[in-house]
């Protein structure tokens, strides 16, 4: 990525796919702090369910129990190689517990979901409940998405829906009511611009991250067909 793109737009991309923000200027960093969009640049569920739709389109010709296999499969592969931070621990396990009730033909109980990973999580490591702001900041966000977004969607029904606006400004809200003490708390900050913010940015994060992807992979047939190219004209 970092070969392909110029600074800050390597690290940025890199943010998206891997969560990486080691090449992130601090200025950049700064900005999306104050616009609430620090959450973009962080692997979250909607990685960790894009991996899962990959491995399904990949896999579409394997019967269901094999492509749920292929799915947890990807989902640990892919915590490992970015880290495995716990906000990415949070998501997999959720998204491995969900797949587990498809496996076995059980209803997917969200809230039984999020309680066992913070369960799990803290019977491997019990500092993070007090330590890990990213723990809390996850687990506040994803709970306030649970229980507060069907209680605002009652308030919002006239706003529209295209471009995803009217869920992009809930979602926001949702997860800000019980993330807001804790930031407040830590980094003594609130964007109110944030709901705005995201309502203009989140609608194209999907295009971002599939053309990135799709450029990291041309990439590799680039850099073959050149090697290619190169020993031909050697040769002749």
């Amino acid at each position: 990525l970092q070969r392909m793109f110029s600074e800050p737009y390597g690290s940025f991309l890199a943010g998206l796919l891997l969560g990486s923000r080691r090449g992130i200027p601090l200025e950049l960093t700064e900005d999306f702090n104050a616009t609430g969009l620090s959450h973009i640049v962080a692997i979250s569920g909607y990685n960790i369910t894009l991996v899962i739709l990959a491995v399904g389109f990949i896999f579409n010709f394997l019967g269901r129990r094999k492509k749920v296999f292929m799915s947890i499969l990807f989902i640990v592969v892919f915590v490992v190689m970015v880290g495995g931070s716990a906000a990415v621990a949070r998501s997999a396990i959720m998204g491995i517990i969900g797949l587990l009730g498809i496996w076995f033909g059980r209803q997917y109980a969200v809230t039984v979901a999020l309680i066992a990973s913070a369960f799990f999580m803290n019977l491997w490591n019990p500092k993070i409940l007090v330590y890990d702001i990213g723990f809390q900041l996850s687990f506040m966000a994803t709970a306030g998405i649970i229980y507060f977004y069907p209680i605002l969607e009652k308030y919002f029904v006239r706003w529209p829906k295209f471009f995803g606006i009217r869920e992009t400004l809930l979602m926001t809200l949702s997860a800000q009511v019980l993330a807001t003490p804790i930031i407040l708390l830590n980094f003594e900050r609130l964007s109110l611009i944030a709901p705005l913010a995201n309502i203009f940015v989140l609608p194209f994060i999907p295009f971002v991250m599939l053309t990135g992807f799709a450029a990291v992979l041309f990439s590799y047939f680039w850099d073959f067909l050149r090697e290619f190219l190169d020993s031909l004209r050697i040769c002749f």
